[in-house]
C-alpha cells in the first residue's frame, strides 16, 4: 500500500504548522504539493528526507516529499515544470499544477500544451504512476478529458465502486463548502483502495489522500478508462 497526499497550499497562505500537523495525522508516505512556500516546505523536509523541493512565492512552488528514497526529475512543461517521482520498486509520482484557464490573459495555450508534456509522457512506456495535484479541471473540462483517456481516475473509480460521489476539493475561500473537483488523483497500473479528503488551514483547496494499491498482474495494466 502506497499513501499520497496532494495539497495546494496557496503560495504562503496555509497554515504551516497545522499542515505539519496534518502530515502527522495521516502519515502520507509521499507528498506532492503545489503552490509550495518554504514554511510548508520546511514541514515536509522535517518529516520527509528523500525528494525534491522547490518552494517559491510567485504560485510556481512544487515538490515531492517520501519516507521512502525516490528520485525525482523535472518534466518540462510550459509556464511551470511538473515533478517526477520514482520509488525504488519502479512507481511513479507525478506532482503537476496546470495553467488556471480563467486568469487574465487566458493561458489557455500552455495549458494545453502541459497537457500534451503529461499525455506523451505517459504513452512514452508503461509504469505503475498516478498524476497528482491541482489540474484546474473538473471532469467536465478539455484537459481532464485528455488526460482521462490514458489514464483512470482513480477516485472517481473508487467512488463508483462503493456507490458514491468523489469529494469536491476548491473552495472560493478556506472555511466555505467546496465547490469543485479540480484536485485529482490519475491512475495506470494502480488501483484507488481509499480516498479522503482534508482541509488545509488558510487553503482554498483541501488536502487529498489517497491509498494505492498494484492491479493484479492478470488484469495488466489500466492505461485508458476507456
Amino acid at each position: 500500500m502506497l499513501r499520497v497526499l496532494t495539497a495546494n497550499v496557496f503560495n504562503g497562505h496555509a497554515d504551516a504548522a497545522a499542515f505539519g500537523e496534518l502530515l502527522d495525522r495521516v502519515a502520507p508516505d509521499v507528498v506532492a504539493a503545489q503552490e509550495l512556500d518554504p514554511a510548508v516546505a520546511a514541514e515536509i523536509e522535517n518529516r520527509m528526507h528523500f525528494g525534491k523541493l522547490l518552494p517559491a512565492h510567485d504560485y510556481h512552488g512544487r515538490g515531492i516529499g517520501s519516507l521512502r528514497p525516490i528520485e525525482v526529475e523535472e518534466l518540462e512543461m510550459p509556464y511551470r515544470n511538473a515533478l517526477v517521482g520514482r520509488l525504488d520498486d519502479g512507481t511513479e509520482v507525478i506532482s503537476a499544477h496546470l495553467a488556471n484557464p480563467l486568469v487574465i490573459p487566458p493561458a489557455l495555450g500552455k495549458r494545453r500544451r502541459q497537457v500534451e508534456a503529461l499525455v506523451t509522457h505517459v504513452l512514452a512506456a508503461p509504469a505503475r504512476r498516478v498524476v497528482v495535484g491541482d489540474l484546474n479541471a473538473t471532469p467536465a473540462w478539455p484537459a481532464y478529458k485528455a488526460l482521462n483517456r490514458v489514464l483512470t481516475d482513480g477516485v472517481a473509480d473508487w467512488a463508483a465502486r462503493l456507490g458514491r460521489e468523489p469529494e469536491r476539493t476548491w473552495a472560493y475561500r478556506y472555511g466555505a463548502r467546496p465547490m469543485l473537483r479540480i484536485d485529482h488523483a490519475l491512475v495506470s497500473g494502480l488501483l484507488v483502495a481509499d480516498a479522503s479528503t482534508y482541509a488545509v488551514r488558510g487553503s482554498d483547496h483541501l488536502a487529498l489522500v489517497v491509498d494505492l494499491e498494484p492491479v493484479p498482474v492478470d488484469a495488466g495494466f489500466r492505461s485508458s478508462s476507456q
